[in-house]
């Protein structure tokens, strides 16, 4: 009796120890696993329970989904973990009401003939804080996620956007909410992208409590990036950052956009 009792009361402390761990991760939803051959180029798209996959003409791909939960209909952002596969894979489309809350993710194998990948997608609803004269759900009364009836902000937290890619000449980032998007000036595509954006609620104000401007960082990169549009009511408060890459060939940029 007096070992089963102590078994019990192992097995009790390592359940109150995971009870105090899983909200740790409690927002982040496992969306989907994904595994299949890749040769050169191939996108996943989810949009609520329904997913598909599409390549260019003449690559090679095969695959299945195995769905773990449904891509939400509001904003988030969805990141992409590559488990097995030598090439790289990256959210190119973030869910947002504009798109109708539908994730892409590109997966881009550069060596010849094909590879077998194995994939997992994560969601996690865009980062806000309740207020008691907004309507049920956390909005605001005149509908919109965050906003007062004057179109000001309400307690939302400050954030920072982590973005990297190569770039052949100029490129533009836009960030609005939890969606990012970004396109090439010249035609030629942006490579290996990869974007987040973290809240930094809890951890002070950092280097956002000296403007009430977005302010860019840059961390590597042999050109400039700059903002050129400030987030505001007039805008849908999206932030428009330019890079521009004067050299020829790619160019690889990283950088971090902090919002107060």
């Amino acid at each position: 009796m007096t070992q089963i009792s102590r078994r019990s009361r192992v097995v009790v402390a390592l359940a109150a120890g995971l009870a105090f761990s899983a909200p740790l991760h409690a927002q982040e939803v496992a969306l989907f696993n994904w595994s299949g051959r890749v040769d050169r180029r191939v996108e996943l798209t989810m949009q609520g329970n329904n997913t598909s996959t599409s390549g260019g003409r003449g690559q090679e791909y095969s695959g299945r989904f195995r769905v773990n939960a449904p891509l939400p209909a509001q904003d988030g952002s969805v990141r992409v973990v590559v488990v097995n596969g030598r090439g790289e894979a990256a959210v190119v489309q973030q869910p947002s009401a504009s798109n109708g809350y539908r994730t892409v993710i590109r997966v881009t194998d550069r060596s010849s003939g094909a590879d077998r990948y194995q994939l997992a997608a994560y969601y996690t609803p865009a980062v806000t804080t309740m207020d008691p004269r907004r309507g049920p759900g956390g909005y605001g009364r005149n509908g919109n996620s965050g906003y007062g009836r004057d179109g000001n902000r309400m307690n939302q937290a400050p954030a920072v956007l982590h973005w990297s890619g190569e770039v052949d000449a100029d490129a533009e980032v836009r960030w609005q909410g939890a969606s990012i998007t970004q396109q090439s000036s010249n035609g030629n595509p942006l490579r290996g992208v990869r974007s987040s954006v973290e809240s930094l609620r809890g951890r002070g104000n950092g280097n956002t409590g000296t403007t009430d401007a977005s302010v860019v960082s840059l961390r590597s990169g042999r050109g400039s990036v700059e903002v050129i549009q400030q987030p505001s009511q007039s805008n849908n408060w999206t932030t428009v950052v330019r890079i521009r890459d004067p050299q020829s060939g790619y160019g690889r940029y990283s950088f971090d956009v902090t919002r107060p």
